[in-house]
């Protein structure tokens, strides 16, 4: 797993810096529209243009799949897990 640095943002919902992102399955860097996860709180966010991060409800990306959707929820629930909540 590969770590790509990251132009800095902040979680909409915590406020946790983002500052890099590596991926589960790829090594691939991040692209605009890319979803992610906040490590913090596990707030869905996609990519911006410029490589910042966006709040956004799964339900509105275009083209999530439902296994997708179990896949974010089980990493929400681990990151919950992770942070003693």
């Amino acid at each position: 797993m590969t770590a790509h640095r990251l132009p800095e943002s902040e979680c909409p919902s915590c406020g946790y810096r983002v500052d890099a992102a590596s991926g589960i399955s790829t090594d691939e860097a991040p692209k605009p529209g890319d979803v992610t996860l906040c490590m913090k709180c596990g707030q869905v966010m996609q990519f911006t243009a410029t490589l910042g991060v966006r709040g956004v409800q799964p339900a509105s990306i275009p083209g999530i799949d439902r296994a997708t959707m179990r896949n974010i929820r089980r990493a929400q629930r681990a990151i919950a897990i992770l942070k003693g909540n």
